[in-house]
């Protein structure tokens, strides 16, 4: 996919450029990274936009389209909580002991505004820091197996290192050591998908920039490997 947005990214920045010399008479220097261009379209970036006309607000750890699915600080680390939805967010109230948060913010379109989200973040994390995380644990799973009005989702945040020594992210090959040809033995986060017959691949972990610029050169403009070396010498590339 990465390849892809990248290559959206690049046909339209080349077809501003075009209309720009057409206007202007001035070419543009185009600068496209697929990385860069798929992060900006997952989650809810060109949506967002096709629905406020806007593009996403900088909410850090926060989600633009449900509150709370986020992080708290707690007395050893940080905590993960879950309950956007209004019999969620209910749960998470009842809880926490406030139900004046929940009448404050009683439906889902007052927690996904960004001033909103802070109020409510600072109020669920002073609960949050007067307890370790097994403690938001055991409260959250206790209301959770009550029955009761909604489910809260509670997780630990775990450090990388002790991620790294998990071992059923292993097995799982959700981490995974391979050989990339550029760089040697390298660990990397493994794609989720995990089907029988069509197993993940990994070609290359990063490929270097202009790795592909001889293939392109040669395809497209039927320059050979001498051509280039003389273009090289001369500066020209």
């Amino acid at each position: 996919m990465g390849w892809y947005a990248g290559g959206a990214w690049a046909s339209a920045a080349m077809l501003v450029a075009l209309h720009h010399r057409v206007n202007s008479g001035k070419g543009q220097f185009i600068d496209v990274s697929p990385g860069e261009a798929f992060g900006r379209c997952i989650n809810y970036g060109l949506t967002y936009y096709q629905g406020f006309k806007d593009v996403l607000p900088r909410l850090g750890n926060w989600d633009p389209g449900v509150f709370p699915y986020t992080y708290f600080r707690c007395k050893d680390g940080y905590a993960f909580l879950a309950g956007f939805s209004d019999i969620n967010w209910e749960a998470l109230c009842t809880i926490l002991n406030r139900p004046d948060l929940r009448a404050q913010f009683p439906t889902i379109f007052d927690r996904l505004n960004p001033d909103n989200m802070g109020t409510m973040y600072k109020e669920i994390e002073k609960w949050t820091l007067a307890r370790t995380y097994d403690e938001i644990y055991d409260a959250v799973m206790a209301y959770n197996k009550t029955g009761g009005k909604g489910v809260v989702v509670p997780g630990k945040v775990s450090a990388p290192i002790d991620t790294m020594k998990t071992e059923n992210w292993w097995e799982r090959h959700a981490l995974q050591r391979v050989n990339d040809p550029h760089y040697g033995e390298t660990i990397i986060a493994n794609q989720a998908w995990k089907m029988t017959a069509s197993p993940p691949r990994v070609k290359w972990v990063c490929r270097p920039v202009g790795a592909d610029n001889e293939h392109i050169y040669g395809m497209k403009l039927g320059l050979g490997p001498k051509q280039l070396a003389t273009m090289k010498e001369n500066g020209l590339l």
